[in-house]
């Protein structure tokens, strides 16, 4: 799974990239491997979410094989590709 700093990159690139003007979902998929419990996991990505971009967004985390990161807008759901560790 992405180190949280490169995952919140990412996502800013990805939502820069398809013009959002506010994520209001995100939902994450990790590994069993992520090496740190979900929660914790958690408050590290909130608190790397910063900015307009991010105001009022929740953030979903869940421990499945593979990785997925979805966006939510208003307009629609954005899947990135998968990424593994």
């Amino acid at each position: 799974m992405l180190p949280v700093v490169e995952l919140v990159r990412t996502l800013r690139l990805q939502a820069m990239i398809r013009g959002y003007r506010f994520v209001t979902q995100i939902w994450v998929s990790v590994g069993s491997e992520i090496g740190m419990p979900l929660d914790q996991y958690r408050q590290a990505l909130q608190q790397e979410l910063t900015g307009e971009l991010f105001d009022n967004c929740q953030i979903t985390i869940e421990e499945e094989d593979g990785a997925e990161i979805k966006l939510d807008r208003m307009e629609g759901i954005l899947v990135l590709p998968k990424c593994s560790s």
